[in-house]
């Protein structure tokens, strides 16, 4: 007669195994109850917020073509071409020539214009235009809409206001100056070559992803006067002298991000080519 042995102890854990899998299964789905309890059901997660853009450059760019067709105008022009030109911006509601009547006889055309200001109100950019026109420069406040499907539109009468305001008292900047002769030495050469158009000898002092944009044509630098921390140990100032292809000489300053490996290095000179806008980090 055959007689198998059996562990008592390992009888007992076989005999209990489906019990223990029954409570571990009860586990799971009270702790999944649990987590919906606390958490919400997924479909009332609110959607991340997408942020508008600070400016509207759309809209500063039409208010600027609906300034340059309103303060037209021409003794040779019919008065018909002149409501055709406004025809796109002005609402319906208004008067087709933009309640412009020039006087009798007089002519009036655009040299140029730049945006000065944007005010948000409610829904609408109140976009204020610096307009240079053959008679005299002025300031242009343009209102303009965006409907819900994105479309631009000039609601109502422009109004001509005053300039930007300006104080132009003395500034006091407490700037210390960098006494790090190598920090001066990098900086000094890196505006140098930058001003130069000199890439190759830049692009030794420059970081590697140091994002720079130099000028469209080159320039000499003449001397630097001052080199002065604008945030210590990360962004530099150097206010220096340079002259242009014509012998005019400038006098310019400079800011420029820098960090120090192994020595000093430049992260990026003034401004951010990406136009991103916010201020450099580490």
């Amino acid at each position: 007669m055959n007689v198998t042995v059996t562990n008592l102890k390992q009888a007992q854990l076989r005999a209990r195994a489906p019990r223990v899998l029954f409570y571990v299964f009860i586990l799971i789905l009270c702790l999944s109850g649990l987590r919906s309890i606390l958490g919400g059901p997924a479909e009332a997660t609110a959607p991340r917020a997408v942020a508008a853009p600070a400016t509207d450059w759309t809209a500063t760019a039409y208010a600027q073509d609906f300034a340059r067709a309103y303060l037209t105008w021409g003794v040779a022009e019919p008065q018909a071409e002149r409501e055709e030109r406004l025809a796109p911006y002005l609402a319906s509601d208004l008067d087709p020539t933009g309640g412009v009547r020039p006087a009798e006889g007089a002519d009036q055309a655009v040299a140029w214009t730049s945006v000065v200001g944007v005010r948000r109100v409610g829904d609408r950019e109140i976009v204020t235009v610096h307009v240079g026109t053959s008679n005299r420069p002025l300031y242009l406040a343009v209102p303009v809409d965006r409907t819900e499907d994105g479309r631009l539109g000039i609601p109502g009468y422009p109004a001509i206001v005053g300039p930007p305001a300006s104080d132009t008292r003395a500034r006091d900047v407490d700037e210390p100056r960098v006494d790090d002769g190598s920090l001066r030495g990098v900086v000094e050469r890196a505006l140098r070559n930058y001003l130069a158009l000199n890439r190759d000898d830049l692009l030794a002092d420059l970081t590697a992803g140091a994002l720079v944009a130099p000028p469209a044509e080159p320039l000499t630098l003449d001397r630097v006067e001052d080199v002065t921390w604008v945030d210590e140990g990360r962004r530099v100032a150097v206010q220096a002298t340079a002259k242009d292809a014509q012998e005019t000489q400038l006098t310019l300053r400079y800011e420029l991000d820098v960090t120090k490996a192994d020595r000093w290095f430049v992260r990026s000179v003034h401004i951010d080519p990406t136009f991103g806008g916010g201020r450099s980090t580490p």
